[in-house]
């Protein structure tokens, strides 16, 4: 993948205060989704209205 330098200077930012975002649980896992839709194709994170930025975590000792 290459990336264009001037393509990320012309990206908007996209700032979360600590605990922002839609969490979810799962068990031993959670996520939580930062940006998507159209919040995340006006920031210039994603391409597509169906793209997401998220983060997952996995608790120790879990199977899978």
């Amino acid at each position: 993948m290459t990336v264009d330098v001037a393509e990320v200077h012309d990206r908007k930012g996209y700032v979360l205060r600590p605990g922002e975002g839609r969490h979810y649980s799962m068990g031993g896992m959670s996520a939580v989704f930062k940006a998507d839709g159209r919040k995340c194709v006006e920031s210039g994170l994603c391409e597509g209205a169906d793209d997401t930025v998220s983060t997952t975590t996995c608790s120790q000792h879990q199977d899978g």
